[in-house]
């Protein structure tokens, strides 16, 4: 088993999870990030060539747009999606707990600089 850590927020304000998983399932999402990575985002389908969206996999369904629904990058959108949702559902949360903003900001990082400007005004 992996423990790790990671902080969220919600309407409730910040929360600090530790949880564990299983070593295959962190292995499994490191490995599918690893290549989505190399591929320079296509196997999420976030900058898959428009081509990718055009070819399908299978006999060609389209929806009533007109918009393939079985294309060779919803496919590898999909199938990204089950792999790293595999560790998620495999996580067994240990402990949670709130922390104040100020924690969570620090703890989130810089990121968070954006994120939360609507809430200082």
């Amino acid at each position: 088993m992996v423990r790790d850590w990671s902080v969220s927020h919600s309407l409730d304000g910040f929360k600090v999870r530790l949880f564990e998983v299983p070593r295959t399932a962190r292995w499994l999402t490191s490995l599918v990030y690893f290549f989505d990575r190399i591929t320079n985002c296509q196997l999420c389908g976030a900058k898959s060539p428009e081509l990718f969206w055009k070819i399908p996999l299978g006999r060609p369904r389209r929806d009533d747009e007109g918009f393939l629904e079985n294309s060779l990058a919803g496919g590898m959108y999909g199938l990204f999606n089950r792999a790293v949702a595999y560790e998620w559902r495999r996580e067994v949360v240990r402990l949670e707990f709130p922390v104040s903003d100020e924690v969570g900001r620090d703890l989130w990082g810089e990121d968070a600089l954006g994120l939360f400007e609507d809430e200082e005004e």
